[in-house]
């Protein structure tokens, strides 16, 4: 996937040699850090607390049963280079 900034820079008569990297860069999470990280979302934190709750409890107990105990967030983080003529 081309970022929209590579397509810019590529018609730009002002940069040269783009140059467009991506990078893994997985994140792994147990039981309980993946509970803060749904925590965290807003469409979780806006559920009635009980659901809340229990839908975090049947996260944890699924990670910790069903998926060896973790869960692994993959992430790409891409760069964009360009010289400037």
């Amino acid at each position: 996937m081309t970022p929209p900034i590579a397509v810019e820079l590529r018609s730009a008569s002002c940069f040269e040699r783009v140059a467009v990297r991506h990078f893994r860069c997985d994140q792994v999470y147990g039981p309980d850090e993946y509970a803060d990280l749904v925590r965290s979302y807003s469409n979780t934190a806006g559920l009635v607390p009980d659901q809340r709750e229990a839908l975090i409890a049947a996260l944890r107990a699924f990670v910790a049963s069903e998926e060896g105990g973790f869960v692994v967030r993959p992430l790409v983080i891409t760069l964009t280079t360009a010289h400037r003529t």
